[in-house]
């Protein structure tokens, strides 16, 4: 811990100055710039800081009891549970912030009061009359301020960022160049209010009121009559909606083809028939929307978010899902046809039946998905999870599972032809299924299993019962093979047999008997 105490500080330069829990009682800090300093449980007491600048000042559970702090700046210092006391010196309007953060301000009148450039963030104000209020630059970020009356304030360039305002009067109020992003204004009086340049990025518009007085951005006005108008067989073609919230909106048979709707939120919406082609949805949500019968040809999803969304009978032809959350979706009668999914989320997905050839998928996680007769011919599965699948007869000719994880992965009779599973990861137990179509150790015969050309370089074959296996031009560099049985070593030239038994195959001989190095 810091000890200041009593030491004289006047006019230094502390800006930026990192001060938590520092000991400055009786310290003399008078017009010290302060200015960003971080003075988190720091012991003010009894300090002298007439005049100081303390512009945007971390003071958050400070003790400022006996401290002179007249004239000093606090236009965005953080005074939440600073502590006060009967003979701390402190200028009107701060110690109205001070009580309002620490009393909160629920239904209380506030009209015509001077707040600008205050910290207020996560403040109570839910119900408070704040009519014709200044509070311009004001931090009103994560604030509580449902039916709060706001009427002809000024809150230009106030920062609302996630602030409730549900239901709040703000008619007339002026907030030029205020950030409202990600707040809820569901229900808000924006009649004659003044919204030019105000950032709305994720603002909940749902009921609110706007009118022909209401200044409000061409964006945000179409956001808005989206979501308060039935807009069907409208041509929004190339527009841009990045960062609108939508959510639950109805935007059926809509056409937006092109349309920018980056890290916008779709959450609940009905898309149905709606043509999204070409669109940009990266970081868009869309969790729970209805997207069935969608046109999302070579759409934009990268890093979306779509879980339990329905995509059922959807295009979604060379569509870009790179690293998007398709967790619980419904992809019945999806057309997947050179889209790419590598990096998506697909857990206990349900992909039964679906047409995958030459789908990139990898570095996917597909544990517990329902591949069952999916034809993954030619698909890219490179580092993929497929952990926990059971992809009995289900057709992997020519697909690519290097690095891919296998853990308890049933491919019992799937067509391995020309699959490439160098350095893929199995678990022991399925090993013997996964390779040859046995169980581990089973002594039951049968007929030939075909993975002739597959690529199975690093992979760990040790004590797998590769007997009957077809084993023509299959890649076993650096592969462990330590007690599997090869018998015969169908496939396998004379030199190749000898090279596996130096690292400690098992062949048949002529007779039956086994031998080994």
């Amino acid at each position: 811990m810091t000890d200041l105490s009593h030491a004289n500080l006047g006019r230094a330069n502390l800006n930026h100055a990192e001060l938590s829990a520092a000991n400055l009682n009786h310290a003399n800090l008078s017009a010290v710039n302060l200015r960003n300093a971080v003075l988190r449980n720091a012991d003010l007491s009894h300090a002298n800081l007439q005049g100081a600048d303390l512009g945007s000042a971390m003071l958050r559970g400070a003790n400022l009891k006996g401290a002179d702090l007249q004239g000093t700046d606090l236009s965005g210092a953080n005074l939440s549970r600073t502590t006060i006391d009967a003979t701390t010196k402190l200028d009107p309007k701060w110690q109205l912030v001070h009580g309002l953060l620490t009393q909160g301000a629920t239904n209380q009148n506030l009209n015509g009061a001077d707040l600008s450039d205050a910290n207020l963030s996560d403040a109570n104000l839910n119900g408070a009359d704040l009519n014709s209020a200044d509070l311009s630059r004001i931090n009103l970020s994560r604030a509580k301020l449902s039916d709060a009356n706001l009427k002809h304030a000024n809150l230009s360039s106030a920062n609302l960022r996630g602030a409730i305002l549900s239901d709040a009067d703000l008619s007339g109020a002026d907030l030029q160049g205020a950030d409202l992003s990600e707040a809820d204004l569901q229900g808000a009086d924006l009649s004659e209010a003044d919204l030019q340049g105000a950032g709305l990025s994720g603002t909940n518009l749902s009921r609110t009121t706007v009118d022909a007085t209401t200044k409000l951005d061409p964006k945000w006005q179409l956001v808005h009559a989206l979501l308060t108008q039935r807009a069907p067989n409208q041509n929004l073609n190339g527009a841009d909606l990045s960062g609108a919230n939508l959510s639950g909106a109805d935007l059926s048979g809509v056409n937006l083809s092109g349309v920018n709707l980056s890290g916008a939120d779709l959450s609940g919406a009905n898309l149905n028939g709606t043509d999204l082609s070409r669109a940009n949805l990266s970081r868009a949500s869309l969790s729970s929307a209805n997207l069935s019968g969608t046109d999302l040809r070579s759409a934009n999803l990268s890093r979306a978010s779509l879980s339990s969304a329905n995509l059922s009978g959807t295009d979604l032809r060379s569509a870009d899902l790179s690293g998007a959350d398709l967790s619980g979706v419904n992809l019945s009668g999806t057309n997947l046809n050179g889209a790419d999914l590598s990096g998506t989320r697909l857990w206990r997905v349900d992909l039964k039946g679906l047409n995958l050839s030459g789908v990139n998928l990898s570095r996917s996680r597909l544990s517990d998905a329902d591949l069952s007769g999916a034809d993954l011919s030619g698909t890219d599965l490179s580092g993929a999870d497929l952990s926990g699948n059971n992809l009995d007869h289900v057709n992997l000719s020519g697909a690519n599972l290097s690095l891919a994880n296998l853990w308890s992965v049933n491919l019992r009779s799937a067509n391995l032809r020309s699959v490439n599973l160098r350095n893929a990861s199995f678990q022991r137990p399925r090993l013997g299924e996964i390779v040859a179509g046995a169980v581990w150790g089973s002594t039951e015969r049968r007929s030939s299993i075909d993975i002739a050309r597959t690529d199975l370089s690093g992979a760990n074959l040790s004590g797998a019962d590769l007997r009957n296996t077809n084993l023509s031009g299959v890649h076993l560099d650096s592969t462990e093979v330590r007690e599997a049985q090869f018998g015969n070593g169908l496939g396998l030239s004379e030199a190749e047999k000898l090279s596996l038994a130096k690292r400690g195959a098992i062949f048949d001989d002529a007779s039956g008997d086994r031998e080994s190095p």
